[in-house]
């Protein structure tokens, strides 16, 4: 099983209003604008990662019920999990 790194940047989407994580790796047809941001004084990023699950961040509890290949069940079970 290979993992690979992705490179993110924080941006901020101005359709959505809000600061978001988009993949560098998967921006197509990207065009310059005069169009500036300043991050905001109280933006924090370590408070904007500090519920997340790698670079998936979202608000609420949910319950995920993972299905696993029976093929992959030993390596995955030596992986660290979130509680």
């Amino acid at each position: 099983m290979k993992f690979t790194n992705h490179r993110y940047q924080l941006t901020h989407d101005r359709k959505q209003n809000a600061i978001r994580k988009f993949v560098l790796g998967r921006m197509r047809d990207l065009k310059p604008t005069e169009v500036r941001f300043t991050v905001p004084k109280q933006f924090d990023p370590k408070r904007f990662f500090n519920h997340s699950r790698g670079v998936m961040t979202g608000t609420g509890d949910y319950k995920v019920v993972i299905e696993l290949d029976a093929r992959l069940m030993d390596s995955l079970l030596r992986r660290k999990w979130h509680p």
